[in-house]
C-alpha cells in the first residue's frame, strides 16, 4: 500500500522510530498464532519488521532483556538474527494503543525447507542454531532480566518438569474434560483429527511419563534458548540459513529443547536426518550423553502433547484455529507422528 494509506496506528508507531517519511509501503504478512501484529515496512533505506506484542503478554523488562540478548548475539558474529532499532527516545520498545511495539530489519529468505529439503540446508540449520547457543551462553543479564535469561549450572530442565505435570494432569481427568468439550454436531476435519489424537493419547502417555520421570533425575546446564524454533521460524536463501526469527518464547532451558523442536519440525522421524543434524550441531557445540537422550525425550513428549495444545486453544480457550488450514495440516502431521510413536513403544 502507498504511504498515504498506511493505517493510523502503524503511522503513529513508525513516527516514534523516525520512519514515517521514508515509508513507501506497509503490508501485513500471513498472521501467526500468537496474537502479535506483524507489519512489513518498505522504504528507501530497506525493509523493516514492525511487531506489536500481544497486550500484556510479557513484562516489558523481559522484552527489553530479549532485545539486549539479541544485540549480544549479533555482536558475537551471528548474522542470522535481527536486532531491534532504537526509537527517537533512545528505547527499543514503544507503547501505543495498549501494545508494546518494536522495529527491526526484515531478514532475507523464505521458510521453505519442507518444499525444498536437502542435507546442506539441514546442516546449515544445525550450524546456525549451534552458533546461536554458543553466543547466548556468554550473555550476562541484568538483575531485572536474570529470571529469564541467566545461565544456570546443573539444574532440572523446566521443560521436563512442565511436560511431566501436563501428562499427569491429562491422565487424571484432563483428557476426559477435553473430550467432553468437543462439539458433538457438525463435521470438522480439525475436530475429527483431534478425537483421533485423544484416542491415541492413553496408549502412549504412560511410556512418555516414564521417560520424563527418568529425565527429571538428571541435572543439566541451562542457558537462553529459543524454545519455539520450528520450520516457519527459520529462513533460507539458497542452501544457507539467513534468518532465525521470532525469539518471543526465549527463556533459560537446556539446548536439547531447541534441538528437539527444530529437528522434529524439519525432518520429523527420519533417522538419517536426525543423525546428520545432530552430527553437524556437535561439530560446533558438543552435547553430553544425557543431553542427547533429553533431545529424544523432549521430541517424543512434544509429539504426545502438541495436538492436545491445539485442541485446548480451540475448545477451551475459544481461539479461532479449527478452520485454519495451517492448523489442520499441523494436526495431521502430529497425528501421523503419534501413530509412528505408538509403533515404537
Amino acid at each position: 500500500m502507498a504511504n498515504s494509506t498506511v493505517s493510523p496506528i502503524v503511522a503513529d508507531v513508525l513516527r516514534c522510530f523516525g520512519q514515517t517519511q521514508d515509508v513507501t509501503s506497509a503490508s501485513f504478512p500471513t498472521p501467526g498464532f500468537s496474537g502479535a501484529i506483524v507489519v512489513r515496512v518498505n522504504g528507501p533505506v530497506g525493509e523493516f519488521c514492525l511487531r506489536g506484542w500481544p497486550p500484556d503478554e510479557l513484562p516489558e523488562r523481559r522484552i527489553r532483556g530479549l532485545h539486549r540478548l539479541l544485540q549480544h548475539i549479533h555482536q558475537q558474529g551471528v548474522g542470522c538474527v535481527s536486532v531491534p532499532v532504537r526509537s527517537e527516545m533512545g528505547d527499543t520498545l514503544v507503547r501505543r494503543r495498549g501494545r508494546c511495539w518494536q522495529l527491526e530489519p526484515w531478514l532475507p529468505g523464505a521458510a521453505d525447507f519442507w518444499s525444498n529439503p536437502s542435507e546442506s540446508r539441514l546442516r546449515s540449520a544445525a550450524r546456525c542454531l549451534a552458533e546461536w547457543h554458543r553466543a547466548t551462553k556468554l550473555f550476562v543479564p541484568r538483575q531485572s532480566e536474570s529470571e529469564w535469561f541467566a545461565c544456570r549450572v546443573q539444574c532440572e530442565s523446566p521443560a521436563v518438569r512442565e511436560r511431566l505435570q501436563r501428562v499427569r494432569d491429562l491422565q487424571h481427568g484432563g483428557i476426559h474434560r477435553l473430550r467432553a468439550s468437543l462439539p458433538t454436531s457438525g463435521r470438522s476435519e480439525f475436530h475429527d483429527i483431534g478425537r483421533h489424537i485423544l484416542e491415541l493419547f492413553p496408549h502412549a502417555a504412560s511410556a512418555i511419563e516414564s521417560e520424563l520421570i527418568a529425565a527429571k533425575h538428571f541435572a543439566f546446564d541451562l542457558q537462553p534458548c529459543l524454545r519455539d524454533i520450528w520450520h516457519d521460524h527459520i529462513l533460507f536463501t539458497g542452501d544457507e540459513v539467513t534468518g532465525l526469527i521470532d525469539a518471543s518464547a526465549c527463556r533459560y532451558e537446556n539446548v536439547a529443547t531447541d534441538l528437539a523442536r527444530l529437528f522434529g519440525s524439519l525432518i520429523e522421524d527420519e533417522p538419517d536426518g536426525w543423525e546428520i543434524a545432530l552430527d553437524e550441531y556437535q561439530r560446533h557445540s558438543p552435547l553430553t550423553t544425557e543431553e542427547l537422550a533429553l533431545v529424544q525425550t523432549l521430541d517424543r513428549s512434544a509429539v504426545l502433547l502438541a495436538g492436545i495444545t491445539w485442541l485446548r486453544r480451540s475448545v477451551i480457550e475459544n481461539k479461532p484455529v479449527a478452520n485454519d488450514e495451517r492448523v489442520v495440516l499441523r494436526m495431521q502431521t502430529i497425528a501421523t507422528r503419534l501413530e509412528r510413536l505408538m509403533r515404537t513403544l
